[in-house]
């Protein structure tokens, strides 16, 4: 939780530095107040990363004073939907999150080079999305290592959820870890 808080308050800092020249404000917020939507892949409850990141936002905006609106999507293509909606409601930095959000933040922010984008725990290499990553994939390798260095049979094996770019770099590490202190070890998946 802590990693998302701290996330979270990075976020509000990139914010009160990044200047939208047609950013306006309506009446009824305080004037000079950040806005900052959060466009989450899905609904919250399924994740429990995504809730994490929906209540490191809300703590972050109360403690500097910015209003965050959490936007949950129902499907990929409400992703490009809302994140199109969050362009059109003007908040000084959209945030999103996750490979899933990946196509649509790329289409969305090329369109809109004025607006302010995040995404967290994927790349996106245009000069109006900064990209937080986290560098999990080293305690996994860490973890290969500690089990190439403990195990009796020479085999190790690893369950992953499902074979995709996210868990590989689990995955990976962790047989890079376990190949570094016991190259006879076989590592299963």
């Amino acid at each position: 939780m802590k990693k998302f808080l701290i996330l979270a308050v990075a976020l509000v800092l990139l914010v009160t530095g990044c200047q939208s020249k047609s950013t306006k404000s309506s009446g009824s917020e305080e004037k000079g107040k950040k806005r900052i939507a959060l466009v989450l892949p899905e609904k919250i409850g399924v994740n429990p990363f995504f809730q994490q990141m929906d209540d490191g936002a809300k703590r972050a905006g109360k403690k500097y004073n910015i209003d965050i609106k959490t936007i949950e999507s129902t499907d990929q293509a409400a992703i490009e939907s809302n994140l199109r909606a969050a362009v059109a409601e003007n908040y000084d930095l959209i945030i999103t999150s996750s490979f899933e959000s990946e196509d649509a933040l790329k289409k969305v922010a090329q369109e809109n080079p004025q607006r302010q984008f995040a995404i967290i725990d994927t790349v996106v290499d245009l000069p109006n999305v900064r990209s937080v990553v986290f560098r999990e994939q080293e305690a996994s390798y860490l973890l290969g290592a500690a089990a190439g260095l403990v195990t009796k049979t020479n085999k190790v094996g690893m369950v992953a959820a499902d074979d995709i770019p996210l868990l590989k770099k689990w995955t990976v590490s962790f047989k890079e870890g376990l190949q570094s202190t016991n190259p006879k070890a076989e590592f299963l998946v």
